[in-house]
């Protein structure tokens, strides 16, 4: 045991030692945007039936997952990045040199993307979804982060997808959305510092709400479907 734990030890160095040098090395920061979006009442229909797979609530549950996998597969292009964990979707872009622009696209693209989403839900009759859009920073290792996979074929293989690897727009979208701050409804909120690009999409929108989130900022409520 004593050999064990000293070789974990040792480890442990090895591995501050590496991430340090990663981090002075092969890093740098990218602004970024990210839609984070669930299906609502998705866990707590799935808890009532005791996640039972042949329940047919449990079934519905998949079909939602579905249904929200085709969404994002039709209302996206190759500019966007898209993860999708389980009941949740994860959608970002990096900004480059025309911010004003890719900002627009963006939220023309995310809106179209989340209307569809709670359209498509409440149609094949779930509750709908919720989505944030939130801007930050993303900090990048190793370059374009996805499958990695280390030089020694025994290494594992393991995933690290942009829009939410150290990501601080993810973390405040999530972050927000879980808050337990916003209406429990299918709604869509924006953080209320991309207004100050004057976004053609934000004519389209019902601005009425400003909520201002513990340790996230403020976000507007600018569709909602009741």
């Amino acid at each position: 045991m004593a050999v064990v734990k000293n070789n974990a030890i040792s480890q442990v160095d090895i591995n501050i030692k590496n991430a340090k040098e990663l981090v002075e090395a092969q890093s740098h920061i990218s602004e970024t945007m990210v839609l984070w979006m669930d299906l609502l009442g998705f866990r707590g229909d799935i808890d009532k039936e005791n996640w039972d797979v042949n329940s047919r609530k449990v079934v519905f549950a998949m079909e939602r997952i579905a249904a929200f996998h085709e969404v994002a597969l039709t209302s996206m292009d190759q500019n966007h990045e898209i993860v999708q964990l389980n009941d949740a979707l994860v959608i970002g872009r990096d900004l480059g040199k025309d911010p004003k622009t890719e900002i627009e696209e963006f939220l023309a693209l995310v809106d179209y993307c989340f209307e569809v989403s709670a359209l498509t839900d409440r149609k094949i009759g779930g509750k709908g979804v919720r989505g944030v859009i939130a801007k930050g920073i993303r900090y990048s290792l190793r370059g374009n982060l996805g499958w990695l996979r280390g030089s020694d074929l025994k290494s594992p293989s393991f995933f690290c997808p942009r829009p939410i690897m150290m990501n601080t727009a993810f973390g405040r979208a999530y972050g927000v959305e879980s808050s337990g701050y916003l209406k429990k409804c299918s709604a869509l909120y924006v953080d209320k510092s991309l207004l100050d690009y004057q976004s053609r999409i934000m004519e389209t929108w019902n601005i009425n709400n400003i909520f201002d989130v513990e340790k996230f900022g403020k976000f507007l409520l600018v569709r909602e479907y009741n």
